[in-house]
Formats: structure tokens, sequence, C-alpha cells
């Protein structure tokens, strides 16, 4: 007889005891999932990732892959006018590799891609300001195709503005909803971070991306019923709510404005807090 369990803890090692178990386990341990099949097998060890909706997925790295284009070709441009052959190749490999590692970093939306962002957005702006065309047309094309990458990636379906301190409740400025699935049913969550028609929700209930749900907030009267899709889905450390990206796909005018009202609460409430303290 074989058995499926789900082990978390401070230490994997301390939480469970492989032999322990049955044949067939999982345990997890923050990003990190131990898996067994079968008597006498070694554990498999598996790193979770942050799920994007395949479409949102192809949208964003498309752009991608047009300004990784146009960067390499501006680097080769450069290096060959104003390079030596040594130069030009470890150059050509350092940025390779760059880009490679920038692209990753968009499909696992991990928070370091704007870092590695920003390195690009100055080593473009150095071009064009310290050679000359075409060296600085194509450099003045990348910034404009990395600036539209940005601004895309701004939104709470990639990257949810959620700081650590916010998980304190003594300084949350965030809504307290109730989150209805397909069954009807009804768990509890928080809404935060409502930018470009979309929000974030946290909640310890696993939702799969593409689900549709509805959202009530608690402490509207009378409540609205703001319908929505879950189009991401971060993995948080143990102890505390997953991350959930969705988009309001409600069409109604006035359920807008209702949802912009409620943004400017949120920013209203995040004022007020740093006023208090």
């Amino acid at each position: 007889m074989t058995t499926n369990q789900e082990t978390t803890g401070s230490n994997p090692v301390e939480c469970t005891t492989f032999k322990q178990l049955a044949n067939n386990f999982d345990a997890t341990y923050n990003w990190v999932k131990i898996q067994s099949i079968g008597d006498g097998l070694k554990p498999k060890i598996l790193f979770l990732k942050n799920v994007l909706a395949p479409k949102e997925l192809s949208k964003i790295l498309q752009i991608h892959y047009v300004f990784v284009i146009f960067f390499l070709i501006e680097k080769i441009t450069k290096y060959y006018h104003h390079g030596t052959f040594i130069s030009v190749t470890l150059s050509l490999a350092v940025w390779l590799y760059l880009t490679y590692i920038l692209i990753k970093f968009v499909k696992d939306l991990y928070y370091t891609y704007w870092t590695l962002g920003g390195i690009f957005l100055i080593s473009l702006c150095v071009d064009i300001f310290l050679f000359p065309n075409p060296t600085k047309i194509l450099a003045m094309m990348c910034v404009l195709l990395l600036v539209i990458n940005f601004l895309g990636l701004y939104s709470p379906l990639y990257y949810p503005m959620v700081n650590w301190w916010e998980y304190d409740f003594r300084f949350r400025h965030d809504l307290k909803i109730k989150i209805e699935g397909d069954n009807e049913k009804e768990f509890e969550g928080r809404l935060t971070d409502l930018r470009q028609g979309a929000g974030c929700i946290l909640s310890f209930e696993d939702f799969e991306v593409g689900k549709k749900i509805k959202i009530k907030i608690s402490s509207e009267s009378p409540q609205q019923i703001y319908e929505a899709e879950i189009k991401s889905s971060r993995r948080n450390i143990d102890g505390r709510p997953k991350i959930y990206g969705v988009y309001f796909t409600n069409n109604d005018k006035e359920i807008r404005k209702i949802i912009e009202k409620w943004k400017i609460e949120l920013k209203q409430r995040k004022w007020n807090k740093y006023a208090d303290n």
C-alpha cells in the first residue's frame, strides 16, 4: 500500500525521515520539492518555479527576443568599428551569456530581472553618448525596446509589489477579501497592488493559473462581485501566503470605476501608514 504525503518544516531532515514514510512521498521545503517513488529509490529534488499563463509568457518573450536581437547587433556593430578581435570575442561572449540570463529571469519572474535590465540600460546609454552612428541609432532603438519591456512588466501579473514588512499585521494596508472558486466555496485572502486593471491576491489556498474566480471585498457595503482570472502564481516561503496575479475581467464601466476607487484607497492607506510611523 502506498500513500502520498507532503511535509514542510524548517529543515527537511528534521521534519521527516525518508525511511519512515511510505513508498511514495512528496516533501516540500520552501522552493525545493523532494520526491521519491518506490522503496529504496534515491529521492529526486525538484526546484519549484513561479508559474505564468502560457499566453502571457509568450507575449512578454516575443518583445524580449526582438530586443536581444537588436542589442546583439548593436554590440557587434560597436566592437567591429571600435575594438580588437580579442576584445570583440570576449565582450560578445559576456553579453551573450547576460542576454541568456535576462531571458531566464523574465521566464521565471525573478525580481533580479530589474537589476540586470538596469545594467543593460546603463550600457546602452553609455553607447549613445560615447559612440557615433550607426551604433548610436541602434542603441537608441534598444533603449526604446527595453523601456517597452519595462512598462509591460510593470504589472501585478508579473512583479507584484509585496514587501516583506507587509506580512506583519501592524503594517498592512491591503484589503481583506473573500475568494470564490468554481464550487462556490469561499476562502479568505488579501487584495493589494492594484495597477493596470490587475491586482495581486494573497492566499494560503491553491489556485491553478488560468482559473476564473470571484472576489468580494469584506469591508465593502453593498458588496460587489469582481470577476477575475488568475494569470500568474508565485510560491512564497513556508508559513506565508502564495501570491497570485489576477486580471479583472469585468467589462462593466461601473465596476471598473469601483476598482479605481479601491486603488486610490490602497494608496491612501499606504501613505497614512508611513505618516503614522
